[in-house]
This record gives structure tokens, C-alpha cells and sequence, in this order.
């Protein structure tokens, strides 16, 4: 019988993507209303809070790209010039 080589994906990247994905519309969607607002009122203090702590949205989206990058090659030799002519 022949193996199968298709590895599994980490089904809990797809769910923090997923989330993450929401958070970078909450940033978009909150970033004009914080600054046209007038300063200190209540709802530019809710925009503001809302599109500060959905900051880290990018940064976990570099760590999932950098845990599924290792995760595919787990188990390969890597060539490191063919490595990164590749993704170049």
C-alpha cells in the first residue's frame, strides 16, 4: 500500500484565522471614527479601546504563518539555497 504523504492541517490555525481575520475588520472599521470623533467623548473612547486591543491581530498572523511554514517542513531535509530560491 502506498502512503499517504498529505499531512493534516492544524485545524486550530483555521479558527485563530478566522478570528484574527475579524479582528483586522474591527481595526479597519475603527480606525477613522477614533480620530474623527470628538476627543474624549464616550464613543471615540469605545473606538479607541476596540482598535487598540485588537492590535496583536497582525502579529498573530505572522505566528501562524511561521507555525505552519515549520510544521510543513517537520519532517523534511532542508536544502537551504533551494529553500530560498524558492520563495523568492
Amino acid at each position: 500500500m502506498q502512503e499517504n504523504k498529505i499531512k493534516k492541517s492544524i485545524g486550530e490555525t483555521n479558527i485563530l484565522r478566522g478570528i484574527l481575520c475579524i479582528f483586522v475588520l474591527i481595526i479597519h472599521t475603527t480606525a477613522n471614527p477614533s480620530i474623527e470623533l470628538q476627543p474624549l467623548s464616550i464613543s471615540s473612547i469605545l473606538f479607541s479601546i476596540a482598535n487598540t486591543a485588537t492590535k496583536l491581530a497582525v502579529l498573530g498572523f505572522i505566528f501562524i504563518s511561521g507555525l505552519t511554514l515549520a510544521y510543513s517542513y517537520k519532517e523534511r531535509k532542508i536544502n537551504n539555497i533551494y529553500f530560498i530560491k524558492s520563495d523568492l
